[in-house]
């Protein structure tokens, strides 16, 4: 392999330098050897990149787009400050990530607010923030809400959110959400009229994830203008908000072109319903962090007749439902062919714990070789189990500037609380 390979898989930032793996500006091997393993990697500058990349693809096609980073998605703060440096809106569904955007003096204009789960503290908080934008999931909460404002704010009449109504999809597995039925959009009208410390704002439609193709994109335009048509037709209610959701790809696996193409056709097909007259609001988690994030592990067992590689990391830290598209690389043979099929299984002692079979590997693999995994940036640590074992290392890194976020022999946490 060539000794200075570039973009490793696509990404700009995994590149072969001199023979070494570098992710950003530090050499892989290093930083195992500096801060052990398992640990996390971040990468602040990648993370930004793919904040302007889909603010460019989102206003070239909706002039008036705003998008909201899905912060369950992963809640570390360093993470958070370059959303917030980049003046892009965050998309929360709990008090823990409230009370951390307004430790770090977030701006409440630009958060949204709401799901499936509303306990009255969170509701609570909500209102006396001010968030401009709330998602509601089921009907009462709409008379909850009314209630909330009119008993916690002494200006009421100064505040007035905008609910945007979470409906289920067309998807026969779809339970969360409000039924499409037209008993639903009749009490909707008349919630409207009762309630008046609050107001309509339009809809949210999050049709599934890592949607990357046009049947996909046209299933959820079609799901949201069939919700346009019954809100006229039995609540005589007109959008001004079209929350397109998240479930977008990560940002190396669809081309710029491509993605423009995706919205082009949603822009046209809701332009014919509704003139144009809405702002178009998107929740991306994934296709700004998945493929910001690093594993950096180590191989603790290689069995060369089934030819399975035993690393110190599994899916107590690297679930299989974060359904990420996780990159295996060597970096202790990081010029070596990677023709050899290998499978690579975790540390817990379970018959799932399987990270990938019949991956093109290395053929050679010893104990102590460092692995890096790629593409762990979205849902890994939110979704962690830990099992018994220590928690890992987490690193991020701002240029040349590495930063210690989390310390494994830490006896605190870096979940938020």
């Amino acid at each position: 392999m060539n000794l200075n390979k570039k973009r490793l898989f696509g990404n700009n930032y995994v590149n072969i330098v001199e023979g070494k793996i570098h992710l950003g500006s530090k050499e892989a091997q290093t930083l195992a050897k500096d801060y052990g393993t398992p640990s996390f990697l971040f990468l602040k500058d990648k993370i930004s990149d793919n904040i302007k990349y889909i603010q460019e693809i989102f206003s070239g096609v909706f002039p008036n787009a705003v998008g909201f980073f899905s912060v369950k998605s992963n809640f570390l703060k360093p993470i958070l400050e370059v959303v917030k440096e980049n003046h892009f809106g965050a998309e929360i569904i709990s008090l823990p990530e409230l009370n951390m955007l307004e430790q770090m003096e977030f701006n409440s204009d630009r958060i949204i607010a709401g799901g499936p789960y509303l306990p009255d503290e969170f509701l609570h908080r909500i209102v006396t923030a001010r968030i401009p934008n709330i998602v509601v999931y089921d009907l009462d909460q709409i008379p909850r809400l009314n209630r909330m404002i009119g008993s916690s704010l002494n200006d009421a009449e100064d505040y007035k959110p905008n609910i945007l109504l979470k409906f289920q999809t067309s998807k026969y597995t779809s339970r969360h959400g409000i039924s499409r039925s037209v008993e639903s959009y009749v009490t909707i009208q008349a919630l409207f009229h009762d309630n008046r410390n609050v107001k309509f704002g339009g809809i949210l439609s999050h049709f599934g994830t890592r949607l990357k193709t046009i049947i996909q994109y046209r299933e959820n335009t079609k799901n949201l203008i069939d919700i346009i048509q019954n809100l006229r037709k039995y609540a005589q209610l007109e959008p001004t908000i079209i929350n397109f959701g998240g479930g977008f790809p990560n940002a190396d696996s669809i081309k710029k072109s491509d993605f423009t193409k995706l919205l082009q056709e949603v822009k046209s097909t809701l332009d014919e319903e509704i003139n144009g007259n809405y702002s178009l609001f998107y929740e991306p988690g994934r296709f700004i962090v998945e493929d910001a994030g690093f594993c950096l592990c180590e191989v603790f067992k290689f069995d060369p007749i089934s030819k399975t590689a035993f690393v110190n990391v599994g899916n107590n830290l690297i679930p299989k439902f974060m359904k990420a598209s996780l990159r295996f690389y060597n970096a202790s043979r990081s010029t070596d062919a990677l023709r050899h099929p290998v499978d690579i299984l975790g540390n817990v002692p379970s018959d799932q714990d399987i990270l990938i079979k019949n991956y093109n590997f290395t053929e050679k693999v010893e104990i102590g070789d460092i692995i890096i995994i790629a593409n762990v940036g979205a849902y890994a640590l939110t979704w962690s189990t830990r099992f018994p074992y220590s928690k890992p290392t987490i690193l991020t890194l701002d240029g040349e500037h590495i930063q210690v976020y989390h310390e494994r022999t830490s006896s605190g946490d870096f979940s938020l609380s």
